[in-house]
Formats: C-alpha cells, structure tokens, sequence
C-alpha cells in the first residue's frame, strides 16, 4: 500500500512537468514563427522603400510620370500596350515626350527609350507627328507612329512601315497612334506616309526637317 501511494505521488508530480514541456516548446515555436512573420515583414518593407526610391511602381502610369523627361505642363494624350512594357505619349509644352516603362518582379520601371519630339507649329500646321519611337525586344521590335491632324481637309493617312501598309479614318485634334510591329531585325523603320482629303487627293506627305520626320504640304 504505501509503495502504491508513493508510485501515485510520483506521476502526480511527474504530471505537470510533462505539461510544463509541452507548453514551453509549443511557446518557443510561436515564438520563432512571430519573429520570422516579423523579420518578412521588415524586409519587406525596406524592399518597397528600396524599389520606391530608385523608380519602380506598382502602377505603369505613375512610373512613367516620374520619369524625369517631364515638366508641370506635360499631360498624358496616349498609351500603348505591348508584351510586358507600355508606351505613353505626353504633350509636354514644346516637344511630345515618348516613355516606355517594362513590367519587372519588382513592378513598372522606365527603360532608356524615351524620346523628345519637337513640334512644328511655325512650319507645318496641318498634321504633327506626335513623337516617334522604334523600340527592339530580344527578336522583335515595335514602331509607333503617333499623327495629330490639324487640317479638317485630311480624311484618311496612309502609312508604310516594315514593308506593312495601314489606312486609318482620321478624327481631328486627336492622337492617332499607328503600329507596327516587326520580327525581321534586318528590315529597317523606314516610313512612307501620306494624307488624302475625301476625294481621294494628296495633301500631305511625310518629308524630313532637321533629322525629324515632318508633313509638308503638297503644292
């Protein structure tokens, strides 16, 4: 009897010990788990601060407005998507600007093909080029061919790039972004473009002024 009490005694005490490691290793694995959730989160963090600081966005948009081409005046009048990157066009005071941002892991972010196009108003008033902008990725390249058409005489423009012809029905004052794309890396952006009236007359065509491509009048 009193070697039964002392066994009974033993596992008693034995009892809450046993509990006792549970509880602390259960306390010890929360614990771990709440300071790696912590540490995740901290890095986390100093990533987005890291991609914010040095241009990345979540938003394509937001990314090219912080480009550094662009002044108060600048005001987004077109965009284009393709693949993994889009393209905005800005109406920036002066001059068109052409942004391109890519689609990284770590979110939007300018490339180096951005490009100011000067505008024309003092020589030619009748159609503007809106910017301008071939831009080659791994074996494929993409050309825009943006047109404002200020002469309400313009119906229709045609336009050859790439060995590729397109017509589009004009909408004046208002960008008119023409594409081409191209998987023949030999074929150079060469353009042939010209604007008829509804009659089917000539013009404009498409000439070049101090290294830019411009419309001149057909007289």
């Amino acid at each position: 009897d009193m070697l039964s009490r002392e066994m009974t005694v033993e596992d008693d005490r034995e009892e809450p010990e046993k509990k006792y490691i549970i509880l602390a290793k259960r306390i010890r694995r929360r614990n771990t788990l709440v300071r790696s959730i912590i540490a995740i989160f901290v890095f986390a963090c100093v990533m987005l601060s890291f991609n914010y600081a040095v241009g990345y966005r979540f938003d394509p948009q937001k990314a090219a407005d912080i480009s550094g081409r662009l002044n108060y005046k600048s005001e987004v009048i077109g965009n284009h998507e393709w693949n993994d990157m889009n393209f905005y066009i800005y109406d920036s005071y002066s001059c068109y600007d052409v942004i391109a941002v890519e689609k990284t892991w770590r979110g939007w972010k300018v490339i180096d093909t951005c490009l100011s196009w000067p505008k024309w108003y003092e020589d030619n008033v009748g159609i503007e080029m809106a910017g301008y902008l071939y831009h080659v990725s791994i074996d494929k390249g993409i050309q825009l061919f943006p047109i404002i058409v200020r002469d309400d005489k313009v119906k229709t423009v045609e336009v050859t790039i790439f060995g590729e012809t397109k017509k589009i029905e004009v909408t004046t004052d208002e960008l008119m972004l023409i594409t081409f794309e191209c998987s023949d890396m030999s074929l150079t952006n060469e353009a042939k473009a010209t604007a008829y009236d509804c009659f089917g007359n000539s013009l404009y065509e498409l000439g070049e002024l101090k290294g830019y491509w411009v419309w001149e009048a057909i007289k």
